[in-house]
C-alpha cells in the first residue's frame, strides 16, 4: 500500500497544512479562534486519512489494469517524460502491480487503456 503513496500529494498536504498555519489567526466560527493544536490535528488527521484513501484507489487501479493487460488490453503509460505503448504484443509482461519490459517498469496504476 506504502508503495502508492504519492511524493506530490504528500507536499500538497504539507502546504495545505503550513497555509493553514499561517492563516490561522483568521480562522474563526463564531467569533472565537480554535487553538492551534486541535486545527493542526484535525488537518494532519484528514491529510493522513486522504493520504491512505489516494493509496488505496492507486492500488485499485494497478490491480484493474494488470486484470485488463493479461487479457490483451493495450495501455498508454507515461514514465518521466516518455510515453509507453503496453501490451502482449509488444514485449510487455507483468510483475507485481508494475508493467515490465526489459530492464523497464513502469507502475500499473498511472496506464491508460486504450
Amino acid at each position: 500500500m506504502f508503495a502508492f503513496i504519492d511524493q506530490e500529494m504528500i507536499k500538497a498536504v504539507i502546504l495545505l497544512i503550513l497555509t493553514i498555519y499561517v492563516f490561522y489567526g483568521s480562522l474563526s466560527l463564531d467569533g472565537s479562534k480554535p487553538s492551534l493544536l486541535k486545527v493542526i490535528h484535525t488537518i494532519a488527521i484528514t491529510a493522513i486519512i486522504s493520504i491512505f484513501v489516494v493509496a488505496y484507489n492507486n492500488k485499485e487501479d494497478a490491480i484493474a489494469n494488470t486484470k485488463a493487460f493479461l487479457h490483451k488490453s493495450v495501455f498508454v503509460c507515461k514514465n518521466s517524460e516518455n510515453l509507453y505503448r503496453v501490451s502482449k504484443k509488444d514485449g510487455w509482461s507483468v510483475d507485481g502491480y508494475y508493467f515490465v519490459k526489459d530492464s523497464l517498469m513502469i507502475r500499473a496504476d498511472g496506464c491508460e487503456r486504450r
